[in-house]
């Protein structure tokens, strides 16, 4: 009985053992099933997303969120074209060293200093007042503020009106040059230091024509960061020299910082002032605009303060260089220049030209007539009235 007592015992045990394998290996099968349902689950979700994910790496390794050149001169071209009108008061203060032998011109390091306004509507018509005081010249070394020499011109289609004097005040040291047609000399307003507002960089083709015309241009990589904003770096060789400009995402993509550099062979202006080849000067003209502070005028940015720092070197060995530090106290865009008189005669406006006193030589027309101004009147040497504004009669220019 034990015997078969223990043998049914190891029957029992063996199907219990059989059902227990059987069901572990349909348990096992089943695992299998759901595991490989799992992975074919996973890598479809793989194959689907993937490719998406590697395609925005890819864009992001390969097309970095940074406008183009061209979007950059585009956007840099918006900006110019909001602010070629305006009425600008400033003040400077420099320190010049040069030596021109030709000019008697020889000093290091001399200290002068201006102030005045300027006006332009960029079609010709310019309005340019200076007051300059400090060094003036070698034999006016230390001029005092309240002396200083003062010159407005005035130059329109039909005016070009230059009054220069010597020191300011109620002595007539001045000399008037009076002409009712415009004269042959440049837009000085080119040259200024604020002429940059305007995109113009020592001649009278905009910067931003000339980098679009450029022999060669490009942007570096990365952009860099001045006072805390993304400037974008372009540079271009074109027929007008070499520029080098940090364009402002944050402030209209004016410049932040400006390098230009022109030698023998680059365009001075496109006008009729660009010397023939045969008489290009033969100087290296470098110029550095930065730490530049812009302000917001009517939703527009534009640059109010700045450093100017210009060497010209001649192959002669003489040479000009300047620091300039410029700051604008006032800036009006877009003004209506025809209702405040912008342009206006000087001499029939006289509040135009504080400096016109009685007494003040006058060279006019094209016989560069001399005469004197008083009293509201042109006057030959012999006292005949040759002009009166006061009437507005006159005997003929």
């Amino acid at each position: 009985m034990l015997l078969i007592s223990t043998n049914l015992f190891s029957d029992a045990r063996f199907r219990m053992l059989d059902w227990i394998r059987k069901a572990h290996h349909k348990a096992r099968q089943v695992s299998r099933i759901k595991y490989r349902e799992s992975w074919l689950v996973l890598i479809l979700i793989c194959a689907i997303t993937l490719p998406v994910f590697s395609g925005t790496i890819e864009r992001q390794i390969s097309e970095p969120d940074h406008p183009t050149v061209n979007e950059l001169i585009e956007k840099y071209s918006q900006t110019l074209d909001l602010v070629q009108s305006i009425i600008s008061s400033y003040q400077t203060s420099s320190i010049g060293s040069w030596y021109l032998p030709p000019l008697n011109m020889n000093s290091v390091n001399e200290k002068f200093y201006m102030r005045g306004q300027r006006r332009t509507d960029s079609k010709g018509r310019t309005y340019d007042q200076r007051y300059r005081w400090g060094y003036v010249s070698q034999q006016r070394p230390n001029v005092p503020k309240e002396s200083a020499t003062y010159s407005l011109m005035v130059s329109t289609p039909n005016l070009q009106y230059a009054h220069s004097k010597t020191a300011c005040g109620p002595v007539p040291t001045g000399l008037l040059t009076y002409l009712d047609y415009q004269g042959s000399g440049g837009d000085s307003f080119i040259n200024e230091t604020d002429a940059f507002f305007l995109g113009y960089i020592g001649n009278d083709s905009r910067v931003d024509v000339n980098l679009k015309n450029a022999k060669q241009i490009s942007m570096q990589p990365e952009p860099e960061i001045i006072n805390g904003s993304v400037c974008y770096v372009v540079q271009a060789d074109t027929a007008y020299g070499d520029y080098t400009l940090w364009l402002d995402s944050a402030h209209g993509f004016q410049p932040a910082r400006i390098e230009a550099s022109r030698e023998k062979g680059d365009i001075i202006n496109v006008t009729k002032h660009q010397p023939p080849p045969d008489k290009t000067i033969e100087a290296k003209d470098s110029l550095v605009i930065d730490s530049i502070k812009f302000k917001e005028v009517k939703g527009v940015w534009v640059p109010v303060e700045g450093r100017v720092r210009r060497n010209i070197e001649w192959v002669d060995g003489c040479f000009k260089k300047d620091e300039i530090h410029f700051k604008t106290t006032e800036i009006i865009l877009n003004p209506d220049h025809d209702a405040l008189g912008s342009f206006a005669d000087p001499i029939k406006n006289q509040e135009l030209d504080p400096e016109l006193v009685n007494g003040t030589r006058v060279r006019l027309g094209k016989e560069r007539l001399e005469c004197i101004w008083r009293d509201g009147r042109i006057v030959d040497k012999k006292g005949s009235v040759v002009h009166d504004f006061r009437t507005k009669k006159s005997s003929g220019k």
